[in-house]
């Protein structure tokens, strides 16, 4: 449990430090609606539910784990928007945050993941998520495989301080919600479990601006905020240990034109 607490104090400390970096960077200006839908797939891609788990319940009629969860998605689109608008870029998103997970009888599972709420002098950051798959199995007992449905919902907020060339001076605010559903398939072995996954994911993603000039182009009638909705087929492979009060897992996830890593660990019992 020492080491439990000192990674988690670890990975909260470096997702600050990150993101105070890469927010010292970071500009808008000139925003269309193409661009607000790459800003918006790339923060839904990074921070869309992560529970690094397979298709199977946690335990044959109970089960509980609680994890450490972490990811990085690539955010090829935010950097060169924000190359564009004259300032520095943003090659990659990280996030991090505690998972509770709990298995009850017919099969069903739930999960909720917190991502600290972390703030500064140039951004301030949060969210959470949640998800419930249901093990197929229970319903169709001769399956040879793991087969589980999942439902998952997100919703992050995020801003940032940016100081621009021509007096765009002011606030950035961000706000994603994500939801998928999708069905998950793993081979029925002990311990250890691969798994594939494939779901269909919705966001809708809204940019507001606060301070001096305006971010946004004449593409948008309102001229300080602006959202939108987009939408994508998720594709998750990844390899989970769950052992008596030990659970690990790695994750690669393909959405929204970008992909990304997962990793968790923490006990399970």
């Amino acid at each position: 449990m020492k080491f439990l607490r000192l990674f988690l104090a670890s990975w909260i400390i470096g997702s600050f430090l990150w993101i105070e970096k890469g927010v010292a960077n970071l500009g808008f200006q000139n925003i269309g609606e193409a661009e607000l839908r790459d800003i918006t797939q790339d923060l839904a891609a990074n921070f869309s539910h992560r529970s690094i788990t397979g298709a199977k319940s946690l335990g044959s009629v109970f089960g509980f784990e609680a994890n450490l969860v972490g990811g990085m998605t690539t955010s090829s689109r935010i950097d060169k928007i924000s190359k564009n608008s004259g300032a520095g870029g943003l090659a990659n998103l990280y996030t991090a945050g505690l998972l509770l997970g709990v298995s009850v009888p017919f099969g069903f599972t739930f999960e909720g993941l917190l991502l600290p709420s972390l703030s500064s002098s140039q951004f301030n950051f949060g969210g959470y998520s949640v998800g419930v798959r249901w093990l197929m199995n229970d319903l169709v007992p001769v399956l040879p495989i793991n087969l589980s449905l999942r439902y998952n919902w997100s919703s992050t907020r995020f801003g940032f301080n940016q100081n621009l060339g021509g007096g765009l001076t002011g606030e950035i605010k961000s706000d994603t919600s994500v939801q998928e559903i999708g069905l998950y398939l793993s081979p029925n072995l002990p311990l250890v479990e691969p798994y594939l996954g494939v779901a269909t994911v919705s966001s809708r993603g809204s940019l507001e601006f606060t301070g001096t000039g305006n971010i946004f182009n004449t593409s948008f009638s309102v001229s300080n905020s602006a959202s939108t909705t987009v939408s994508s087929t998720k594709t998750v492979i990844g390899l989970s240990l769950l052992m008596p009060f030990f659970s690990f897992g790695v994750e690669y996830v393909t959405l929204f034109g970008t992909s990304g890593y997962g990793l968790k660990l923490g006990v399970s019992f």
